[in-house]
């Protein structure tokens, strides 16, 4: 049945345009294909798929049966029209059934990708603010490496990323691609070409780089890639990258390498409201990161276990965050954004 749900998401992926009505429909398919199955189960989305089949087949076969009452006697029109209304009234419940499934999937597809949610406002825009004349970070580059989350994927493309270059004026490189991963390793849905490592070493020392800030991805745990131990080594080489602390580890080093410059990685808040994301599992590469830290002695936003991030009302939270992963634009305008900048403050004020 899995292979079945899967088939049907893959083709529905492949017909629909890349643009879409609404710019989100291939993702959310994409979403589905890879989360579906964990939020309603195979046998939930089976019967989703099959009453979407029946509303289909009746409104190719039926309406021309309807047509044969006009040829069929006057006793034989009256048991047509009780079989119409017994079927008018199958119709309507599986129409029932649909807009349940439906708006269940709506407000699937609005908490990942942020659609209709009022801290996407269009005020919150980058372009709605002014950039601070005396920022230490104006002129400097950072390079910022992740998935989703840095990419801004439920806040139209806009994150913190966007927010430090138009207010503090620095040179972003915002090096980014959704449901990637820290460990270079094809488990999962992870894919080891697109996994952090292969897009950093995009970049080298011909490329200035100030700071480099790295995502604790998320994706790491849902896709189950291996925790792993801490290398004994610093060299780079030693390091085996397939799992999310030497890949962690892997990246620390070749940043190290190319630009000697100041690390930072960061972590999501923790999760508050029920999801699909495996907590427990996120949790354990937080602290698996804090060894990694520990190690290098690069700075961490582990904004996870942060008590002033805690402390936050759970109407502010969820106000500025579309899910427990992905924050809306003034998520990361109003909450994320100040954090980063006090440690970007702090590593590159001269």
């Amino acid at each position: 049945m899995k292979t079945l749900v899967n088939i049907t998401l893959a083709l529905l992926y492949a017909v629909i345009p890349d643009s879409g009505m609404f710019g989100v429909e291939k993702g959310a398919v994409l979403y589905f294909a890879q989360n579906g199955i964990n939020l309603y189960g195979t046998k939930n989305l089976l019967i989703a798929f099959a009453v979407v089949a029946v509303l289909a087949a009746a409104w190719y076969f039926l309406l021309p049966l309807l047509k044969l009452r006009k040829r069929l006697p006057w006793k034989e029109r009256k048991v047509w029209q009780k079989v119409r209304v017994i079927l008018a009234w199958v119709l309507i419940c599986l129409l029932a059934v649909v807009a349940a499934l439906g708006y269940c999937g709506w407000q699937t597809i609005s908490n990942t990708t942020g659609v209709g949610k009022p801290g996407n406002n269009d005020k919150f825009n980058p372009d709605t603010l002014t950039t601070k004349a005396d920022s230490p970070l104006q002129g400097k580059t950072i390079l910022f490496l992740g998935s989703s989350v840095t990419q801004g994927y439920a806040a139209k493309n806009i994150s913190f990323v966007d927010y430090i270059e138009k207010l503090d004026g620095a040179n972003v490189i915002k090096e980014v691609m959704g449901a990637t991963t820290v460990a270079n390793a094809n488990v999962g849905y992870g894919v080891a070409e697109n996994s952090y490592n292969p897009r950093l070493r995009k970049y080298d020392r011909s490329t200035p780089v100030d700071a480099v800030v790295i995502q604790l991805s998320s994706n790491d745990s849902t896709a189950g890639m291996p925790l792993g131990e801490i290398s004994d080594s610093f060299d780079i080489d030693d390091i085996d990258d397939t799992t999310f602390a030497g890949g962690m580890e892997s990246l620390i080093a070749y940043a190290r390498q190319e630009w000697d410059c100041p690390i930072i990685i960061y972590s999501n808040p923790e999760f508050r409201v029920k999801s699909w994301y495996n907590a427990q599992a996120y949790k354990a590469m937080v602290d698996k990161c804090q060894e990694v830290v520990d190690k290098w002695g690069v700075d961490y936003l582990n904004m996870w276990d942060d008590p002033a991030v805690k402390a936050v009302s759970l109407k502010d939270y969820n106000f500025w965050m579309s899910d427990v992963v992905h924050p809306t634009k003034a998520g990361y305008l109003q909450w994320w954004t100040p954090m980063f900048e006090e440690h970007l403050y702090s590593l590159l004020a001269e």
